[in-house]
């Protein structure tokens, strides 16, 4: 068995409750909740009916602003042709070698040829890959890769954390509740250069979110967005001048 490749490393999703989202559906909340068990569901099950979905990205106040962005995560889809395009201030414009046809997959990650920088953008759903069911996404995220990893050494040290119980009933049969199970650990990044280093701390330091794929190849279910919620400890090996840093992280 091959090992899986490094982990993936994105900024926050921009994709938020702030954000404008125009669809025909039902539930757009379901995209961004955290939860690829709940989905949107398009109004059409007809694959002769597309289906197009605009995000307009809003500060919290409410006011649209552009974001960078080069990758797109969906999750729980059953969409087979994705269309991507971007506002360039005047009309939508498909981005460039995006688009995707015939896919299989319940998870999709769309690397997109270069960055983009827009306040709008829409994505136009096709054919499902059983015929005529509705469109479903359950989480979407619209990202921008923020260092190469080639060469960084991790370590995410993983602990479940999850609000469950039990008791014994008067029968003596035991009942088990749980609401919901979220991940966090730390992760430790090592080799860094000092411009992979600023890259992350700045990210950090401005948002204290990050969006992470640790095993694309491997398990593409493993994708989370995480808030950094302890300050980033830090070391520098002053021989080879490489940096090595320790994120704490909580699943949002």
């Amino acid at each position: 068995m091959s090992l899986p490749n490094y982990i993936e490393i994105f900024s926050e999703n921009f994709l938020t409750q702030h954000c404008t989202i125009t669809e025909s559906g039902d539930n757009p909340e379901y995209m961004y909740d955290q939860n690829p068990n709940t989905t949107w569901l398009s109004t059409s099950a007809l694959d002769s009916t597309d289906e197009q979905i605009t995000i307009v990205f809003k500060d919290e106040a409410g006011t649209e602003t552009s974001k960078t962005f080069d990758t797109l995560i969906i999750q729980n889809t059953n969409v087979e042709d994705f269309t991507f395009e971007y506002h360039n201030g005047s009309t939508f414009v498909e981005i460039s070698s995006s688009a995707i046809t015939s896919n299989t997959d319940e998870n999709v990650i769309v690397d997109f040829a270069s960055s983009v920088s827009a306040s709008q953008i829409r994505i136009t759903l096709s054919d499902t890959m059983v015929a005529d069911n509705k469109k479903q996404i359950g989480q979407l995220r619209v990202c921008k890769h923020l260092i190469d990893m080639d060469t960084v050494l991790t370590n995410f040290n993983r602990q479940n954390y999850s609000k469950q119980g039990h008791y014994y009933l008067n029968s003596g049969n035991l009942f088990h509740w749980k609401e919901f199970e979220k991940i966090k650990g730390k992760l430790k990044l090592s080799n860094l250069t000092l411009t992979k280093r600023n890259t992350l701390k700045e990210e950090v330091s401005a948002r204290n979110s990050l969006t992470i794929i640790f095993y694309r190849d491997f398990d593409d279910n493993d994708i989370f967005e995480f808030a950094v919620i302890a300050s980033v400890y830090e070391w520098l090996d002053r021989k080879t001048q490489l940096f090595e840093l320790e994120l704490s992280l909580s699943e949002k």
